[in-house]
């Protein structure tokens, strides 16, 4: 008897020794709620803060891009070539009557083409002016053009000296052996680039003035949007064959020239059928690429060459008369000599027939 109640004494005590607990710990449970509930609320009030400062941030930094985009573009439209913008809609097809056997040759030897009186704002003979196809050297105009802008704004001087770097160094193709030792003036590489169609030349240009020749091609595809030239795609500054091949048509080729030659500088250099660089060292001769045309066709005064497998023999050739310019472009000729020839015939035709000269 005394053995049940000493048991049944340990159970209440034990039932009373738990009841105590379960209330302990529920009270103590309740006591801690609110603390977590106040910690959740706390991070909550902080993400939404740091949401909300993030957003003052991104309005910032947009508000300080657009400010800086508006600044440049006021810049540029004091010094800039191509404020007054020249359309390829501006332009109108009146389709001169060439004679049979170059109307055949051009048919039959080009890919693509066209010829422009520049005045008249007139297309006189096309091949396909619209299809973009490959540029090869041709591609070195808008490097050029945005070179003597830098050069006009006062953001570079053609006195500038410029350190060589390896990466242009590197560059291979027609070239002036560019030494990363060497320190050359502005000025040497561009005439290099626009006289002897320069490949490392053209590289340590673009690197001079952005930085990397991938920043250079950025801004050369931005130029191109901005001059309205929807079907002109740039992968690098000189033209070399890439796993893509700069393109472009034969009428925004013909636009592009025509913005240089509003440069005395580019036009010094253009006209020039050879000059030297390295004249206190190793003179290093530099012979034009239009020569032949510099030569044998009245007027002509530039502007570009250019050869790679893809484009075949390509040439954007531009031409003053007594004041009229014509700009022809001949793309995908099998050899540089037919183009030229053709060129020369196609300029000569444009003349004839539109002043009678």
């Amino acid at each position: 008897m005394k053995l049940i109640i000493r048991i049944l004494a340990v159970l209440i005590l034990s039932i009373i020794f738990l009841f105590t607990a379960i209330f302990f710990l529920s009270e103590k449970d309740e006591s801690v709620r609110p603390t977590k509930e106040k910690i959740e609320n706390k991070i909550i009030e902080n993400r939404n803060k740091l949401i909300e400062q993030g957003k003052e941030k991104i309005s910032q930094i947009r508000k300080s891009v657009i400010e800086k985009t508006l600044s440049i573009s006021k810049k540029e439209s004091s010094t800039d070539s191509t404020k007054k913008l020249l359309l390829p809609s501006d332009f109108k097809n009146v389709s001169i009557n060439l004679p049979g056997i170059l109307k055949r040759k051009l048919e039959a030897n080009t890919k693509a083409g066209i010829l422009i009186d520049l005045n008249k704002k007139e297309i006189l003979w096309g091949k396909k002016i619209n299809e973009p196809l490959p540029i090869a050297s041709m591609t070195k105009m808008m490097t050029i053009l945005l070179c003597i802008e830098s050069v006009k704004a006062g953001e570079i001087s053609l006195s500038d000296e410029v350190k060589i770097s390896k990466n242009a160094e590197k560059i291979g193709g027609r070239q002036i052996y560019l030494n990363s030792r060497e320190t050359m003036l502005l000025r040497d590489l561009f005439k290099a680039a626009i006289i002897f169609s320069a490949n490392d030349a053209t590289y340590q240009i673009a690197e001079y003035l952005a930085g990397s020749e991938r920043k250079f091609v950025t801004k050369m595809n931005i130029k191109a949007r901005r001059l309205h030239l929807p079907k002109s795609r740039f992968y690098n500054t000189n033209g070399l064959p890439e796993r893509r091949d700069n393109i472009s048509t034969p009428l925004e080729m013909a636009i592009i020239a025509s913005y240089l030659l509003n440069y005395p500088e580019v036009l010094k250099y253009s006209t020039c059928q050879l000059d030297y660089i390295r004249k206190d060292t190793k003179p290093f001769q530099l012979s034009s690429t239009n020569k032949r045309l510099l030569k044998s066709c009245q007027g002509v005064n530039g502007m570009k060459t250019g050869y790679i497998k893809s484009s075949g023999s390509c040439i954007t050739v531009t031409c003053e008369r007594n004041g009229k310019t014509m700009i022809a472009v001949l793309m995908g000729v099998k050899k540089a000599k037919l183009r030229d020839e053709l060129a020369k015939k196609l300029l000569n035709c444009g003349y004839a027939v539109t002043y009678n000269k």
